[in-house]
């Protein structure tokens, strides 16, 4: 009896990546410490020794209106704040044509808390259906973030042409906490026993028949690696830039809390159900493993300098989201961890399942301009397109992407001629998202594939991400 297929797992890392390492000094041709993630082929291209701290804080919400035929939609609120890093130092150690890096870098974050969540079960007294958190069951608080250490080194093969490769430690984190339906799995334990539950699809997503999850900090570490080429093409005036970042899998373990309620005093045969297995009002520790693939990627950049005081470039990349199809999630050790009054409720709760992603490869491009106002200030501009890589049918709360224009402004000054202090702003327009396709689906009857048998995700979408760059740059002997 699949009683406890009613797990359902939060999914945070999705497709939403970090386009801005570096902030608006990043870029496919750049030669400062931002190239040992973009392209360490540039490392070779300065001179001297330089150092780039960027601090960014980023401010970002989304707002879904969840539509169902049953009531169950609300409008719920997710809000993040964060600030984002990168620590990056270059340097030619005297040695001409050589260049070398160590850096810090955040190339993927994202997260959110639901704003007004209701009670779990056990605890909930309110109206059914419920007029807040119908999007719970993607999640209630869920965080992700993948940091890279990069060590990297270049250099100029032969006159205007330099080779550039990087490795990057990757230290992985994964958090969820977010509800499960149970509806489904008691009706059938209820079949099972001989019975008729009685149960219709307008009570799948009733408050008082589900439990609710926490994933604790999940961990992994793993090792990517990266290589990059560029070409002077003419001196002084036009270069050329590629790089690629290999893609790596992330397979995140730590501990899962499980609360399980009990269904009404009403529902005779539902509570029988579950005490027969002994999840009725029980709090239960369990081993978790979520997995999934990250990505590879290239980055195109042509950097024009139309005189020696501007320079404009344009730039852009694909990435292979389709290497992200699903999350790969195991939970296990239940009844190692656990005093089960049901013995076997272990073998039911012990089991490895999927979540849909579907992502699809997608691409990024734009053009950045900077130029110098006299020996101390730098001003800047850019604007970024960057293509969803989540299609209709899998956009869920806890993984929106949409397309995107990024806008972006710079200014820098230079105190002392070593120092240089700057301030970036970037606005992210995300059109609304309608989705009336979802391939997600809960019901009693004509149950979709497993990896897709999780509450739809139709309804109305809204996002926003404010970043705020503030960076310190220093360079000696340049």
């Amino acid at each position: 009896m699949p009683l406890l297929l009613l797990l359902a797992f939060a999914a945070q890392g999705s497709s939403l990546d970090n386009l801005e390492i570096g902030g608006p000094f990043g870029t496919p041709a750049t030669t400062d410490p931002t190239a040992a993630w973009w392209n360490p082929a540039g490392l070779a291209a300065g001179a001297g020794t330089r150092l780039h701290l960027e601090v960014a804080p980023m401010i970002a919400g989304v707002d879904v209106e969840r539509s169902d035929p049953y009531g169950y939609g609300t409008a719920d609120h997710y809000s993040l704040f964060g600030i984002v890093p990168y620590l990056g130092v270059a340097s030619d150690l005297t040695v001409d044509g050589l260049g070398v890096g160590l850096a810090l870098a955040v190339p993927g974050t994202r997260g959110g808390v639901l704003r007004d969540e209701i009670d779990v079960l056990g605890s909930y007294t309110g109206p059914v259906p419920p007029t807040e958190s119908s999007s719970r069951y993607a999640m209630r608080e869920g965080h992700t973030q993948t940091l890279h250490v990069i060590a990297a080194a270049s250099y100029e093969i032969m006159d205007r042409v330099a080779l550039g490769a990087g490795v990057a430690l990757v230290d992985s984190s994964w958090s969820a906490r977010l509800d499960t339906e149970a509806l489904t799995a008691l009706d059938v334990a209820i079949a099972e026993l001989g019975q008729s539950s009685g149960y219709t699809d307008d009570m799948v997503e009733d408050p008082r028949y589900g439990s609710t999850l926490e994933f604790d900090t999940l961990k992994d570490n793993t090792v990517s690696w990266s290589a990059g080429l560029r070409v002077v093409a003419v001196p002084d005036r036009v270069v050329l830039a590629v790089s690629h970042v290999h893609g790596y899998r992330l397979r995140h373990t730590g501990d899962v809390a499980l609360s399980f309620g009990c269904p009404p005093q009403d529902d005779t045969l539902g509570r029988f159900g579950a005490e027969s297995y002994g999840v009725c009002n029980v709090d239960l520790d369990a081993d978790a493993k979520v997995a999934y693939d990250m990505p590879s990627r290239w980055s195109l950049g042509l950097q024009l300098h139309p005189s020696e005081h501007l320079a404009v470039e344009l730039m852009g990349g694909w990435i292979g989201w389709s290497a992200f199809t699903d999350f790969d999630i195991t939970v296990s050790g239940f009844e190692e961890r656990n005093e089960l009054q049901k013995p076997a409720a272990a073998d039911l709760v012990n089991q490895r399942r999927q979540w849909a992603r579907a992502n699809r490869d997608t691409g990024w491009g734009g053009v950045d301009v900077k130029g110098e106002l006299g020996e101390q200030w730098l001003v800047g501009g850019r604007v970024l397109y960057d293509r969803a890589a989540v299609p209709n049918e899998a956009v869920l709360a806890n993984n929106y992407d949409a397309d995107t224009l990024l806008l972006s402004g710079l200014v820098a000054y230079r105190p002392l001629p070593a120092l240089q202090v700057g301030l970036s702003f970037t606005h992210h327009l995300m059109p609304t998202r309608t989705i009336t396709n979802s391939a997600f689906g809960v019901t009693l009857e004509d149950q979709v594939e497993d990896r897709w048998f999780y509450p739809h995700g139709n309804g109305t979408y809204r996002a926003s991400i404010e970043r705020i760059g503030l960076v310190v740059r220093t360079s000696f002997g340049e």
